[in-house]
């Protein structure tokens, strides 16, 4: 009612997986370790969905990491996307920094890249939720209080696992680069080649159109 002209269409799931496997595909560009950030083979594509691209030991030849980063996001522009963008020296922080960072994304209309060493503050005011918690742990840390991924910094460890089980602080230490979060690449379909033989030579445009399209 409050927006008349808004146009919808149904979910294409498996059809939206299928683009967003591709574009990781095309992100290889950049570097051959893309990995896909979904929730399952059947999920509908959200804005909790995109791309994790590790990008160690290929940003000098872009340029640097800002450089990198910027060209990424400016091809994607031009392809018609909306995407946010952020480099971190760990996954967690660099999800974290991209889906809830500071409103400053629609002004600079680029990627922020977290020096070396700065993840642990990048990260302090942002909502737990960049935490990449279940909902059950989100509102149970809502409940006592905990807001920001900060609030948890001071809290020792053995309370928050006793309250919490182990969720809490795995995805706390992967942030800050205490636990590793290996990264599995997802893989390309082959290349692949397909011959038509003929009897007699073909030069006509109609033949060679009609062999191309069967």
């Amino acid at each position: 009612a409050r927006h008349p002209d808004l146009c919808t269409a149904p979910a294409e799931g498996s059809e939206d997986m299928a683009a967003l496997a591709a574009l990781g595909d095309w992100c290889g560009r950049w570097t051959p370790w893309v990995s896909l950030d979904v929730a399952g083979p059947d999920a509908v594509l959200g804005a909790s969905h995109g791309l994790w691209l590790d990008i160690t030991g290929c940003a000098h030849l872009f340029g640097g990491e800002a450089a990198l980063l910027n060209d990424m996001l400016c091809r994607l522009v031009r392809f018609g996307f909306t995407a946010r963008a952020a480099m971190a020296d760990t996954p967690g922080a660099a999800w974290a920094v991209a889906h809830y960072g500071a409103a400053r994304w629609e002004r600079a209309k680029r990627g922020h890249v977290i020096a070396s060493g700065q993840t642990r503050a990048a990260r302090a005011k942002l909502p737990l939720k960049g935490l990449r918690l279940s909902p059950v742990e989100a509102d149970g840390l809502g409940r006592l209080g905990f807001r920001a991924i900060g609030d948890l910094y001071g809290i020792p460890r053995v309370a928050l696992a006793r309250r919490f089980g182990d969720g809490v602080i795995r995805r706390l230490d992967q942030a800050l680069g205490r636990k590793d979060e290996p990264l599995s690449p997802h893989r390309p379909v082959a290349p692949h080649r397909v011959r038509q033989d003929f009897v007699e030579p073909i030069a006509s445009h109609e033949a060679i159109a009609a062999a191309v399209y069967r």
